[in-house]
């Protein structure tokens, strides 16, 4: 068992706490994602699901046929959607499934990945779809236990490896979308397989950081520096007395 397995309970606790709340976002976004693809989307995986929240909404828009892939931490009793369209995995060392889906997720995850499973975790999206939509944490992202939070540059280096190209299509519909939490705002992009047929222009995606983001690290060093002062002047106190 990996050690990302491992450390999925810790994460745990902060994931389903925002995808109880993350339906909003999902629905947001779920038909743009349809429209993107001119209603040619009958089938859909999402690689990291957690609880299901964007396939439970992608089944209310009317997909029928759709996975979600997770580790073993994700209790069975909050799924949104039916037990047998959960399959458990290693992310790190995902199993194939034998087939593929007309658009494929994986949102806000590969940061939960050591960098040294980077290349294999998205050869393995692209093995599911010809379309990907994809988001991860960028460099100095609050959350638990990430391990390659990366600019968007380095995701998008690996997928063109594969000849997928990067659309930046969603982000500018949704920047500034208070119903959709901040990190889909700052890191969603999508990247589309050069056999797909579509009028979109590719692009290398711009790193953006949401306000909202900005805010936490400020505060984060804020704390950090006061609780440094405090420490140096209890022990300026110590030798003084």
């Amino acid at each position: 068992m990996s050690e990302h397995t491992n450390n999925n309970t810790d994460r745990s606790k902060h994931v389903y706490e925002t995808e109880h709340f993350g339906r909003q976002s999902a629905d947001v976004v779920v038909p743009l994602l349809l429209e993107l693809r001119r209603g040619r989307v009958e089938s859909v995986v999402d690689v990291g699901c957690g609880i299901g929240t964007w396939l439970a909404s992608f089944a209310d828009h009317g997909v029928e046929d759709y996975r979600g892939l997770d580790g073993e931490h994700v209790p069975r009793d909050r799924l949104m959607i039916a037990e047998d369209r959960f399959t458990t995995c290693d992310l790190e060392a995902p199993i194939a499934l034998g087939r593929r889906f007309d658009l494929c997720l994986s949102l806000e995850v590969a940061e939960h990945l050591h960098e040294a499973a980077a290349d294999r975790f998205v050869g393995f999206l692209a093995s599911l779809a010809d379309t990907v939509v994809f988001s991860a944490a960028i460099p100095g992202q609050t959350g638990q236990n990430h391990f390659n939070m990366q600019w968007p540059d380095y995701w998008a280096a690996k997928f063109a490896h594969l000849d997928y190209a990067c659309y930046d299509v969603i982000r500018p519909r949704i920047w500034g979308d208070d119903r959709v939490h901040w990190w889909y705002q700052q890191n969603m992009l999508v990247f589309m397989h050069a056999s797909v047929d579509h009028d979109l222009t590719p692009c290398n995606p711009m790193p953006r950081v949401h306000l909202r983001q900005y805010l936490k690290v400020l505060q984060r060093l804020d704390e950090v520096i006061r609780s440094r002062r405090r420490t140096l002047w209890k022990r300026l106190k110590d030798l003084l007395s």
